[in-house]
């Protein structure tokens, strides 16, 4: 993931904002592939047809609809629906406002977490998820800075950098603060 990468649900949503509505916790859920483009399929939750569909991960005991369109996502009706949370509010950073949770976990397209999946938090408000860091997003200082700021302690930057660039089981999720613009990390290692 790079930050020259294109964003395309925006390419979605400048051209149909009532079809495809814009997401501050989630802005770019096409390229992080939680919505699949389709050849116009129908919305399971509100009969509509639509290019995508949601594809990503739900935290509920209930079986999971098949196609969830981004407009039943963004008006909570599909969470409503079927009983179930795109991101477990118990995961994520504590936030104070309940309808800022909700917003996140029932009306916000969740992204792929292996384990324990932690949505970041600053500035008492939720952080738009960026994407999975590669080794050219460690060109940019923030971020760099982010990642030394998010050490194991005894760790330096440059085993954590090694260990990403050469570990297939290590990845680092990136976040921004929608308000002072600071990017975290939450680190996640991947077992089978």
């Amino acid at each position: 993931m790079s930050r020259t990468r294109i964003n395309l649900y925006l390419n979605y949503h400048e051209k149909d904002p009532e079809h495809y509505p814009f997401f501050r916790f989630h802005p770019d859920p096409v390229t992080d592939l939680m919505f699949e483009k389709n050849a116009d399929q129908i919305c399971d939750c509100c009969g509509s047809f639509s290019a995508l569909m949601y594809h990503g991960p739900f935290h509920t005991d209930l079986d999971e609809p098949d196609n969830i369109c981004p407009v039943c996502i963004a008006n909570g009706k599909g969470a409503e629906k079927y009983g179930y949370e795109y991101q477990d509010r118990e995961m994520s950073d504590p936030v104070d406002d309940p309808d800022i949770v909700d917003e996140l976990s029932l009306r916000t397209p969740g992204a792929f977490m292996w384990i324990n999946a932690c949505w970041r938090a600053h500035c008492n408000d939720y952080c738009a998820y960026i994407g999975a860091v590669d080794v050219e997003d460690l060109k940019d200082p923030e971020i760099l800075k982010a990642v030394q700021e998010d050490l194991k302690e005894g760790e330096t930057l440059e085993e954590a950098v090694e260990e990403l660039c050469t570990s297939d089981i290590l990845v680092w999720h990136l976040f921004q603060c929608l308000h002072c613009q600071k990017y975290f990390l939450y680190r996640e290692y991947i077992i089978d």
